[in-house]
């Protein structure tokens, strides 16, 4: 999952930089993110205070889209491994996905 990181970078910044040029600056900005799907989103709110979304990205207004087709296949061969903070880590299905969460902090 560590392969499109400049990518995803360069997805997150062109995105918000394009939202505020669109529209207005943002109260908040959220990712969200699903492997197993193939995609990331940028997600806005401009209207609501922050504390009113209950930090929920599903709550924001959705603007952009990247899907990354090697996530689906590499979530779905088994326990895919991803470097955080400097060591490698393994999904474990069984157990969630708060690795893959924290995962997505970095980009934040």
């Amino acid at each position: 999952m560590n392969k499109k990181t400049e990518e995803i970078k360069e997805f997150l910044n062109s995105s918000i930089n394009r939202f505020q040029e669109e529209n207005e600056k943002p109260n908040a900005v959220g990712i969200y993110r699903c492997p197993w799907s193939s995609w990331i989103t940028t997600n806005f709110n401009i209207h609501e205070k922050m504390e009113d979304t209950g930090n929920n990205c599903l709550d924001f207004v959705e603007f952009d889209f990247m899907e990354i087709a090697e996530w689906e296949n590499e979530y779905k061969a088994g326990n895919p491994e991803f470097k955080l903070k400097g060591s490698l880590k393994t999904h474990d299905h069984e157990l969630g996905d708060e690795h893959l969460n924290e995962f997505v902090f970095e980009y934040l």
